[in-house]
């Protein structure tokens, strides 16, 4: 099931000018690291349809990889499975992207943040926002300089660093803040997130934001 699912993988490359390929339970993209592997973690039937949860693996080696996690739902597995797919591509893909393999998004934003001695590259991917009503949720202006603060204290010498941010807010209150820096809990910027302003509404909604800092290249 996996090697299908990493196919799909291919396929998103392969639309952006990349050169993929399937190696083992690896997808190798332009011949350089990170590679790549997409897993049908679990699948859930509801009354309503199917839920399920991937995981996408970007590594570099057995102990220095990016994990990043999804949830979709659709009436069938396939569509829940189209679903969640949809979230990598519009959140953390274009991240990758440009990150790793020299194809510009105009789904993000790339910054520069000087932190200790070192010029980082920021790439900002967009905010993936789950809310049933039309209406926009406002996300919280100041996320960002908040974190810029608090990296300074956090990075040592690894070229590269990235941030998983998932907020869950229902009846007007923030019911899950979960902060990731490489992967572990970041429980100092989870404190400072959760008590930004963020937009009270009594049905459930979810912001996701991923983003990477790159060291300069020597």
């Amino acid at each position: 099931m996996n090697k299908n699912i990493n196919t799909l993988l291919v396929h998103l490359f392969a639309q952006h000018n990349c050169e993929a390929k399937i190696q083992d339970e690896w997808v190798i993209i332009n011949a350089s690291t990170p590679v790549m592997s997409m897993h049908l973690v679990e699948v859930q039937q509801q009354e309503e349809g199917f839920i399920v949860h991937i995981d996408i693996h970007a590594v570099f080696t057995k102990t220095y990889f990016i994990k990043e996690s999804f949830t979709g739902i659709g009436n069938t597995v396939d569509t829940a499975l189209e679903n969640a797919i949809s979230n990598f591509y519009f959140n953390t893909f274009p991240v990758l992207l440009t990150s790793f393999f020299q194809q510009d998004s105009t789904h993000v934003k790339k910054e520069h943040w000087q932190l200790g001695q070192k010029n980082w590259q920021v790439v900002l991917g967009q905010y993936g926002i789950r809310y049933h009503e039309k209406e926009l949720i406002h996300v919280p202006d100041n996320i960002h300089l908040m974190l810029h603060d608090l990296l300074d204290a956090r990075l040592t010498d690894e070229p590269h660093y990235w941030c998983s941010i998932f907020i869950h807010q229902a009846h007007e209150q923030i019911k899950q803040c979960q902060v990731l820096l490489n992967n572990e809990p970041w429980k100092e910027a989870e404190q400072r997130i959760q008590h930004l302003a963020w937009e009270k509404k009594d049905d459930y909604y979810a912001v996701r934001h991923f983003f990477m800092l790159n060291a300069p290249k020597q």
